[in-house]
């Protein structure tokens, strides 16, 4: 019999936010403890939140595996990695003086707007250890700042948002950022025509809707089982020769998320390649998936601290360009989409989804405000021939969100 040991520990502090100021502090600290035994193809899972003792839950696992569940996979085995990605950002003890001069300072020269929403210290510390010598540690500390503004002229509950996330927290850039985006919203601009456009999108943020399609069809169940629409490209140049897509866990994508997933699976350098080049490689698998297919195994398997590792949902980051965001735009007027709800993919790869809020950009400078978009494409042409690529910096100093750009349909609502 073979046993497994999860522990995710996450303490976050909580500064909320109305009417411009630090309203209260919330703190947490939670402990998730899972257990796993394996024993003749089966496996048993127990769990529980707080201080119990592995014991206990190693004595609960066992006895469920009267459940029988199956698991037929092989454990990860002889790897021995630690790997701490946290960084100081601001010290505990200075993190509300800290929330609260912040707000100060952005309604100051932003008067005629309310922020509110809140601001998040996030530490964490995940480990996955088993009988067969795996011993993983990864350590995190990051900083979300998730600021709702709202004019004070306005009718509507909120108007927007600036927010930050990230290790490299300084509050001087956060408010030079802030103070572009409310300028640019005071300012209205007009949309100098419809049709094709250069679209600049957050890949980070908003930027994820651009890419559902891609975590749905690339699923190697779906993918396998010829429910999707690359079900019969696996091998096939698709997409742009700039466009390469992965799935990640490496700290410079992603944060408070570990190097390996709930098997254990560590990919070289933390990444997979799903589609190179425009080349469609392979789709995304856990260990199940990948011995049911004969593919290799990505890494992707997920699962609650006290359930069964299943295929899951990766993160991913497409290859960025050499080029800067106004290299990308080539001198073309654009825009910049901040705001997109209620959009997706239909079944065939087609896109649409309505922007609330996007800025007249030139690829350099925010402009103004535009009125409510409809943006529209499908999927290979937004990353082949229209697709512009992933650029070198972003748009804003101080923040590290990846800056997608292609040509999409562009119409007003």
């Amino acid at each position: 019999m073979e046993k497994e040991i999860y522990i995710d520990n996450i303490k976050e502090t909580s500064l909320i936010i109305s009417e411009s100021k630090v309203d209260s502090v919330k703190m947490k600290d939670i402990t998730k403890k899972g257990v796993r035994v394996y024993d003749n193809g089966l496996i048993g899972v127990s769990g529980a939140v707080g201080d119990i003792n592995i014991d206990e839950l190693i004595e609960n696992a066992k006895l469920n595996l009267d459940n029988k569940i199956e698991y037929p996979c092989e454990l990860t085995k002889d790897i021995d990695l630690s790997l701490d990605a946290s960084k100081k950002i601001v010290d505990d003890k200075d993190f509300v003086k800290e929330g609260e001069e912040l707000l100060d300072e952005l309604s100051k020269v932003n008067s005629d707007f309310i922020f509110s929403n809140k601001i998040i210290l996030q530490e964490r510390k995940t480990s996955l250890t088993n009988s067969k010598n795996l011993k993983l540690e990864y350590k995190d500390r990051a900083l979300e700042a998730g600021i709702v503004f709202k004019e004070k002229a306005s009718a509507n509950i909120m108007d927007g948002y600036v927010e930050y996330t990230g290790r490299d927290y300084n509050r001087k850039d956060f408010i030079e950022f802030s103070n572009i985006i409310l300028e640019g919203y005071r300012n209205k601009a007009e949309l100098p025509r419809q049709g094709k456009m250069p679209v600049a999108v957050s890949f980070n943020g908003e930027g994820a809707v651009f890419i559902n399609k891609f975590l749905t069809d690339l699923n190697a169940r779906q993918f396998m089982c010829g429910g999707s629409i690359f079900s019969d490209k696996i091998g096939k140049k698709v997409f742009s020769d700039d466009f390469t897509l992965r799935q990640t866990r490496n700290p410079k994508d992603v944060y408070l998320e570990p190097f390996f997933d709930m098997e254990g699976t560590v990919n070289s350098n933390h990444i997979f390649t799903l589609i190179e080049n425009g080349v469609i490689k392979t789709p995304y698998t856990d260990k199940q998936t990948a011995a049911e297919y004969n593919l290799k195994n990505t890494g992707s398997a997920a699962a609650e601290y006290d359930g069964v590792p299943q295929i899951g949902v990766p993160s991913l980051s497409i290859k960025q360009s050499e080029k800067t965001v106004k290299e990308l735009f080539s001198g073309d007027m654009g825009i910049f989409v901040y705001i997109t709800s209620g959009g997706d993919f239909t079944s065939s790869g087609e896109f649409g989804a309505p922007v609330q809020l996007a800025f007249l950009y030139d690829g350099e400078k925010i402009l103004g405000r535009l009125p409510q978009l409809q943006i529209s494409s499908d999927i290979y042409k937004m990353f082949n021939e229209n697709y512009r690529g992933v650029a070198s910096n972003s748009i804003f100093k101080g923040n590290s969100d990846k800056i997608l750009v292609m040509d999409m349909d562009v119409k007003l609502i």
